[in-house]
């Protein structure tokens, strides 16, 4: 009886031992937009709100962009790579090595609809997409992300939330149909600027429709001029 009380109490020992050695999740990271990492090439943090949590990494180095989305484990949901400068490339066609997105770890196919890539239509429903579509808003007035690694999240979230809205409704007021807000960034005619990638969206937008939008517009050809003249 003695030895059966000493092997339960062994048991109970090593089973405490084991709950003891098991290393809790980390907590999750505070609410808003947290800026981990930035210099001239590199930025990295995370964006919160309520239950979903996002981690972001813009790399812009040697005439190439990189963005990533990713969820709290590391794991890749959004990339996009631009091999070249954005501007330039926006006034052409680049070759397929020279831009791509990719959604889920499967590159996007500009040749065929959304509606038949599950992973597109997957992140264009999903809650961190929202969330991205709402990051850059962060941006403005908080930090300099004209330049450098942070304009090139800037012009991804501004990108998504434009397309995003465009895709559940159309033009969204008589503004965008009569022009007088062209080329102002975010949806509708909200806006925190205008400049370069602000008109070419818009431009696309509204000659090429919504997938065009969710494209960068860079595979398409050359944006015909604006429709507002």
């Amino acid at each position: 009886m003695k030895h059966a009380l000493l092997f339960l109490s062994l048991l109970f020992s090593v089973a405490a031992c084991g709950e003891e050695a098991v290393t809790p999740p980390p907590p999750p990271p505070e609410e808003g937009f947290q800026l981990t990492t930035l210099d001239d090439t590199y930025a990295s943090g995370t964006y919160r709100v309520a239950e979903t949590t996002i981690r972001f990494e813009v790399i812009v180095e040697a005439g190439g962009e990189t963005v990533r989305i990713s969820d709290l484990s590391g794991r890749e949901i959004f990339r996009s790579e631009i091999h070249g400068d954005p501007k330039e490339l926006a006034e052409k066609s680049p070759a397929a090595d020279q831009w791509g997105m990719w959604h889920y770890g499967l590159r996007a196919d500009m040749s065929t609809p959304m509606e038949n890539q599950p992973e597109v239509m997957q992140w264009i429903g999903s809650q961190e997409a929202q969330l991205v579509a709402s990051m850059w808003r962060e941006l403005p007035g908080n930090y300099d992300y004209e330049t450098g690694p942070l304009n090139g999240l800037f012009r991804y979230g501004v990108h998504l939330d434009e397309a995003l809205a465009f895709d559940a409704q159309g033009l969204e007021d008589r503004q965008e149909v009569d022009c007088s807000c062209y080329g102002a960034c975010g949806p509708g005619c909200f806006s925190v600027g205008s400049n370069w990638y602000c008109n070419k969206h818009d431009c696309c937008c509204r000659v090429y429709g919504g997938w065009a939008c969710y494209s960068w517009c860079f595979v398409y050809p050359k944006c015909p001029a604006s429709p507002c003249g």
